[in-house]
């Protein structure tokens, strides 16, 4: 009996390391790509998502100042959306915090937080 747990807890042991190291991204921390731009705010989108175009005018009737990359059109957008594993649009960081879909609250509650912190 004492050997089936022994090696039950090994085997867990082994998987929880293996998940911590591998790129499920448990461990894996994104770049603050926000952080590089003044308006601490940056929008990965296309011309043609009408929600990338909800998002901008979300900005525009909150006053919030962005940064917007067109993943179609610029290559360091693209790369940046890659490197933060996007797989939708629109994807936002707000103050480092990454938000995919459009989701107002949460732009909302990365900004209040920044702005909490100042």
């Amino acid at each position: 009996m004492k050997k089936i747990v022994l090696s039950i807890w090994f085997i867990a042991v082994i998987i929880f390391i293996t998940a911590m190291t591998s790129n499920s991204g448990i461990l894996e921390t994104s770049p603050d790509f926000s952080s590089v731009h003044k308006e601490k705010v940056v929008l990965y989108a296309t011309s043609w998502c009408p929600y990338c175009e909800k998002t901008r005018a979300f900005f525009r009737e909150n006053n919030i100042r962005y940064f917007e990359y067109d993943i179609e059109k610029s290559t360091e957008g693209r790369r940046q959306f890659d490197i933060l594993k996007g797989n939708s649009i629109p994807l936002v960081v707000a103050d480092g915090k990454i938000i995919r879909g459009f989701n107002t609250a949460a732009i909302l509650k990365a900004l209040k937080s920044r702005a909490n912190s100042i």
